[in-house]
């Protein structure tokens, strides 16, 4: 069977030193989160996993363990490594932002925090703005994001014990 696991940029895992093309195997009861080597059915999957400096297609065998978004196998052989960079991760960021931005401007049309820093992101990316510049975009844009949790929850306990907005 053919999944993607994700592996740290040394390309090491669990005492593990990972060469393409080379089948692995582990010893003892197979069992996810605990004994095993793990792979999801996607990258996506994998990705939520270990921050990878590495996305590995592997094939595994024997032996397994299933969960819902991850599987553990006695033998695991990677096929095909594939690099990712921070760069690749921060145009990731900037995608998946850009997706939710439309939700964020509809209930807070007012902050602009999270567009500047997906703004000055992209303007990193091209060299065109310092790390301060990119570091400040990022601590705005995540206190902006705290707040409007705090918001949330505010809400949510005063519908809950039928408090009204004025009190």
């Amino acid at each position: 069977m053919k999944l993607w696991k994700t592996i740290e940029p040394n390309f090491e895992s669990h005492g593990h030193k990972w060469k393409v093309g080379r089948w692995y195997r582990v010893d003892g009861e197979i069992e996810l989160c605990a004994n095993g080597f793990h792979a999801s059915p996607t990258i996506y999957d994998a990705y939520g996993y270990v921050t990878p400096g590495w996305i590995c297609r592997v094939e595994v065998r024997g032996e397994n363990d299933m969960g819902d978004n991850k599987s553990c196998w006695r033998e695991m052989l990677i096929l095909k490594r594939y690099k990712w960079t921070d760069a690749m991760a921060r145009k990731l960021a900037v995608y998946c932002a850009e997706l939710v931005l439309p939700i964020w401007q509809k209930y807070y049309p007012n902050d602009n925090r999270v567009a500047d820093c997906i703004a000055v992101t992209k303007r990193y990316l091209r060299g065109k703005a310092t790390k301060e510049e990119f570091a400040a975009a990022m601590a705005a844009a995540g206190d902006a994001a705290g707040a409007a949790t705090i918001a949330k929850i505010e809400r949510k306990i005063r519908a809950l014990a039928g408090i009204g907005k004025g009190e």
